[in-house]
């Protein structure tokens, strides 16, 4: 998708836009914020969340709205090293950064 870069977070402009990270740790977070609410489908590894799911996500779907921290992923089986997909279904999300636990 197009993105617009400000200096403090990146701004998805259409629709079907992404995201995608390799990282290595048990929890992801993501601080972002959407005027209208902007659902997100979170997959790891391709495939939908599941089990692995953060507090904020539901159905392998996190809904940005408010300016704040969303917690992504919480993987009971501990620390390992994944490929985070946010799949972005309208614009109007702002990524402000993505951090670890």
């Amino acid at each position: 998708g197009e993105w617009n870069i400000a200096p403090e977070y990146a701004e998805s402009v259409t629709a079907s836009s992404r995201i995608i990270f390799r990282y290595r740790a048990r929890d992801v977070y993501f601080v972002a914020s959407a005027e209208h609410p902007v659902t997100v489908r979170v997959l790891r590894d391709g495939r939908e969340v599941g089990d692995a799911a953060g507090e904020d996500v539901r159905g392998g779907i996190v809904t940005i709205r408010e300016d704040r921290l969303y917690k992504l992923i919480h993987d009971p089986e501990g620390y390992g090293e994944h490929t985070l997909e946010l799949l972005i279904e309208s614009p109007g999300i702002r990524a402000f950064t993505l951090t670890f636990g």
